[in-house]
Order: structure tokens, then sequence, then C-alpha cells
């Protein structure tokens, strides 16, 4: 989504101020937004909100400048780097994102090639959330580590192997195939979805999802499930809300004994004065 100012609202004030959840080190739960700037031809996107989400601990990451869609999977090297490439050049240059925290990307509609995979790794992305799970149960990896990614119907054949990129899969909850803006399904609500997927990723240190785009997030309904899951889950014993970036921080930490509140240091917090 491009930053402006009634996603904001709808994504911050409405959903993570109205919730009234914390971290365990006292700041509001961060969130990744994954931007394009430049719909239709003209910039969608204002600096003055990309910056109070960055300096909010929020992640800034790249869905490519003008979110392509029939045409995406037919781009050049050049054409492909300048969509996610630029799209970083936007955040970084016109709204003083610094970048080396611009590090995350997401294919539009989750499709992807092996041509855009090298465009990410030439362009030192570190990042990519465009694959589904293999499984609930798989964390993210290390594409040059082994990691093996799963393709979704719409990719073309690849593998991505040895590439320089964490993959942060893109989850589903139970009872839908559909990834971002999760409905209710038969017998089950949007808060009964998440729940049940925490449930069974519970002490796993796998992610819940919360994948939706700001016209989703805007419907009251769907809005008071999120913020009743948030709740709910924050409830519960050692439970984060991480951005992308901060994932891989921690699957790149020990996997045991993890000091969440010393990992997440270096990122802004939320603390309740701005």
């Amino acid at each position: 989504m491009a930053a402006r100012l009634w996603p904001w609202k709808v994504a911050y004030e409405r959903t993570i101020v109205a919730s009234g959840v914390h971290n365990a080190n006292g700041c509001r739960i961060p969130m990744t937004w994954f931007t394009s700037c430049c719909h239709g031809g003209r910039q969608t996107g204002k600096c003055n909100v990309t910056q109070a989400a960055y300096q909010r601990g929020h992640e800034l990451s790249v869905h490519t400048m003008t979110h392509p869609d029939e045409t995406w999977m037919t781009l050049d090297y050049d054409e492909l780097a300048l969509e996610i490439g630029g799209q970083r050049d936007w955040l970084v240059h016109n709204c003083s994102v610094p970048e080396r925290d611009v590090v995350g990307f997401r294919a539009p509609g989750f499709r992807t090639n092996e041509l855009i995979g090298q465009v990410l790794a030439d362009l030192g992305f570190k990042c990519d959330s465009s694959h589904p799970e293999r499984h609930y149960t798989q964390q993210g990896g290390a594409l040059d580590r082994g990691f093996r990614i799963q393709l979704a119907r719409n990719d073309a054949k690849h593998t991505w192997s040895g590439l320089p990129i964490w993959e942060n899969p893109a989850y589903k909850l139970p009872g839908g195939l559909k990834r971002t803006d999760p409905m209710p399904v038969p017998g089950m609500s949007i808060l009964e979805r998440l729940k049940a997927d925490f449930e069974r990723k519970r002490c796993s240190g796998v992610p819940v999802p919360i994948l939706g785009h700001i016209k989703w997030l805007n419907n009251a309904k769907n809005r008071a499930d999120i913020v009743d899951f948030l709740r709910w889950a924050h409830a519960q014993p050692n439970t984060w809300s991480l951005t992308y970036a901060q994932y891989v921080d921690r699957l790149e930490a020990a996997p045991n004994n993890i000091n969440m509140t010393a990992l997440l240091a270096k990122y802004p917090c939320d603390d309740d004065s701005q």
C-alpha cells in the first residue's frame, strides 16, 4: 500500500493504538508496510506518513513502484530493477528512510520467477515474503543455507536456490487458501481462524500472519476481530508482534533463550510519547 494518511489512520490509529497492545519491551506493536509510491502514473505516497511510520518502529518494505498487474511477470531485468529499486529509492531519497532499513520485498500478487529473484539479490535486498509456506510449521530461512521455497500456482518454475535472501513465508490461516484479507469461513470467524492458527503454532516460534489491504482493514467488523485477536494473543505468555525484518533478526539470533528486548533495541520504540 502507499503510505498515505487514510491507511495510516486505519492501520495505526484505529487498529494498533485502539487495541492498546504493547510488546513486553513497552513499545506499541509495529507492522510492515509493503509500499508502492506511484499508482496510475502519479505519486500517491506521502513522505510525512512514511516518516511517521518509520519513527515509530514500523518497517517500510517494497511492493514495486506502480504495482504492475498483467505485465509484472513479463518485465525484463531493467524494468524489474526500476520497479523494485525505484521504490526503495523513493523511500530513501524522497522520504529519508535509511537505505539500511529498507530490506524487504513482496511481489505483486505473490507472483515470482527466476529473474525477479536475481534482481532482488543484485539490488541487495535481504528479505522476501512472496512464497507460500510448505507447511504451517515451516519457519523462515536463508535461501543460501538450504531453505526451500514453495511455489504458488501463478509462479514461473524456479527455486531461487543459493540466493543471499531470507524467505519469510506468506502464511495462510486455517480454513482457506487466500493469504491476504482473510474472511470468515463456515464455522469460523476471522478471530477464530487467527486463534486456531495461534494454538496450532503455540510455542513453535512460527508466526501467525495478519495480512491485509487497507480496504479490508477499514471494515469495522474485520478490524474489531483483529483488535480482539491482538489483545487475546498478547495476554498469552511469550508473545511478541514483529515486523518481517525483526522476525529475520530473531531467526539469525541463537534459537534458544533469545532476549527479545535486547534484540529489538536497535529499532525505534513507539512508547506512547510521540
